[in-house]
């Protein structure tokens, strides 16, 4: 009742008498004030329907999860015969359909799951059949999670899926549900451990048309497999849903005739058939965690692209891309944000090679090299991935737009940290010219354009680059400069547990500060730490000799047993 009131001033009625605390109703005593809670009661149910109605709707159009506004709403619509009437004729309040582990009844037993009447369903899946009764005819956003407790990734497929409570009747007979559906389905995203569910969910839905579809998403959920040569799936294993079949070619007008809305495709862990993937013209491309054997080769991800070349505004690759490149460039004119994550080194080069994006604004770079073990397996394959890690980001530099980049993203960076301390004893001689400039100091120092520039789990050279200059012959760069000399925005995330000798940052930075060297400070509006406690004073110290920042914002115990993040703080100022 209390969450009401605040609607009902949120959306400009007042009635007088909801003012009136609330008070629970008591049958043994007759409590002065119990009057007026029914009165209260009374005025509120009294509120005309369409006043009623734009409650529920602010409750709908919050910022909560969609669970959990449907999980108001439907708590709503058992509160009395006439909300249950307003909510449950609102068909756009039963849009969200969401399936877990714990949607299928276990107890009702089936035989064909092809055959299945509408009424046995219902008793499969009855929160499921209500929802896609309720939401009419209005467009539907399915989200599939099957994330498990019984998986185990330790185990093979094989055995995860006999530990899976569902058979394949069961994600059949939902698939079903899904076709019956198809020409309102506007979101799809499916999560899961275990493959075959996942497969028989969408098989229905193969060479079916879903004019409204926007995002299609789906997710087996274990990063590790990309870094796998080999998938642990049998070897036809598809997702199929998005394929055309084999003697019919893909092409613009049958992705136009099949899915013309469709913006968003994301893979993530998921082998296709990529020579058979229908969509086309799409604005975000996300492909993740794929085995070496089952990723795009370079001719499919080829067609891949141009058959978005002018669309494509975001393309992520993180393990997925493939292992050999080719000759041919692929130009993508409008693409805006590219993140590109690798543990394979030459998937990684070979991509600088023939990917050229003119329009680009936002990189991410994710260094996964060290969830490859092949990399770092002993002294020679550590100093070969250095060296082609190095490769890589010269690649980057000569070919790609970095002058024009406004946000740049390093997770998991790794560089050699005697890269700097040769520099800064050159600098120290006064021989700076004979030291090798650092890769990341001359990525930085080529964007120009930067603001943003976020550093998620650095290593102690990747932060080092914030407090070291350029020599003096860097390209025509002006002399004794930091790279990124005025940004918007600063952001260091390191997660806790993370082991990094943050006393390593001390000395260097103070050779930098000590006056040695006229240095101007780097202009920062906002730098945000999201940092153990244990990490504040000492990356504070580390900023504040080179960095003139207005404001400072931080968070306090950023995250507990759970990995969840904390909430922001309130912002400090602190003028270094």
């Amino acid at each position: 009742m209390v969450w009401l009131e605040y609607k009902c001033f949120e959306i400009g009625y007042f009635p007088p008498i909801l003012s009136i605390p609330s008070l629970p109703f008591d049958p043994n005593r007759n409590h002065p004030f119990q009057a007026m809670f029914y009165m209260k009661s009374s005025t509120i149910l009294a509120l005309p329907n369409e006043i009623q109605l734009k409650i529920f709707y602010a409750l709908h159009n919050s910022k909560e999860t969609q669970i959990s506004k449907q999980d108001h709403l439907r708590a709503v619509s058992q509160v009395c015969n006439r909300w249950r009437e307003l909510t449950l004729c609102t068909s756009i309040f039963w849009t969200y359909i969401f399936i877990t582990e714990s949607s299928v009844d276990l107890r009702t037993p089936f035989d064909d799951p092809y055959t299945v009447d509408r009424t046995h369903v219902f008793r499969i899946v009855p929160w499921v059949y209500t929802l896609l009764y309720r939401s009419g005819l209005q467009p539907i956003d399915v989200c599939i999670n099957l994330q498990s407790e019984h998986f185990d990734p330790a185990l093979s497929e094989a055995q995860n899926q006999a530990n899976f409570p569902w058979c394949a009747g069961h994600a059949i007979i939902l698939s079903r549900l899904l076709v019956a559906q198809a020409a309102r389905i506007r979101t799809v995203d499916i999560l899961s451990e275990v493959w075959q569910p996942m497969q028989y969910l969408v098989e229905g839905l193969v060479g079916v048309p879903m004019p409204v579809l926007q995002t299609w998403s789906v997710t087996r959920d274990n990063p590790q497999w990309g870094h796998q040569l080999s998938s642990d799936l049998e070897m036809d294993s598809s997702m199929f849903a998005m394929e055309c079949p084999f003697g019919i070619k893909p092409s613009a007008d049958l992705s136009v005739e099949m899915y013309p809305k469709l913006h968003g495709l994301i893979l993530q862990g998921v082998p296709q058939n990529w020579s058979q993937l229908i969509p086309r013209n799409l604005v975000e491309l996300d492909l993740e965690y794929i085995p070496v054997d089952c990723r795009p080769t370079y001719e499919e991800l080829k067609v891949i692209l141009l058959g978005n070349q002018f669309s494509l505004q975001s393309l992520t690759l993180w393990a997925a891309a493939p292992p050999v490149g080719g000759y041919d460039t692929i130009t993508l004119h409008n693409l805006k944000t590219l993140s590109l994550g690798f543990s394979f080194f030459d998937a990684a080069i070979s991509l600088t090679t023939y990917l050229e994006v003119p329009s680009l604004i936002n990189l991410e770079i994710y260094d996964m090299s060290h969830q490859n073990s092949s990399n770092f397996g002993d002294g020679h394959s550590v100093m070969t991935a250095m060296c082609l890690l190095e490769d890589f980001y010269l690649h980057m530099i000569d070919r790609w737009p970095l002058r024009q980049i406004t946000q740049l993203t390093l997770r998991s960076p790794f560089f050699k940290v005697s890269d700097y301390d040769d520099l800064v004893d050159a600098f120290a001689r006064q021989q700076e010219d004979d030291v090798p400039i650092p890769v990341l100091l001359k990525l930085l120092l080529h964007c120009l354009s930067l603001n943003v520039f976020h550093l998620i789990d650095p290593d102690i050279a990747s932060l080092r680059s914030l407090v070291t200059v350029s020599p003096m012959d860097h390209q025509n760069f002006p002399v004794h400069i930091l790279p990124c000399a005025s940004l918007n925005l600063l952001h260091i995330e390191i997660m806790p547990g993370q082991s990094l000798p943050l006393d390593k940052l001390l000395q260097p930075n103070a050779y930098w500060g000590g006056g040695k060297i006229d240095l101007p400070l780097r202009a920062v509006d906002t730098v945000q730490l999201d940092v153990p406690f244990g990490c504040k004073s000492t990356l504070w110290s580390f900023l504040g000799v080179l960095n003139s920042t207005q404001e400072m914002l931080h968070t306090n115990d950023r995250r507990g047993d759970s990995g969840d993040y904390g909430a922001l703080q309130a912002s400090d100022t602190i003028d270094f």
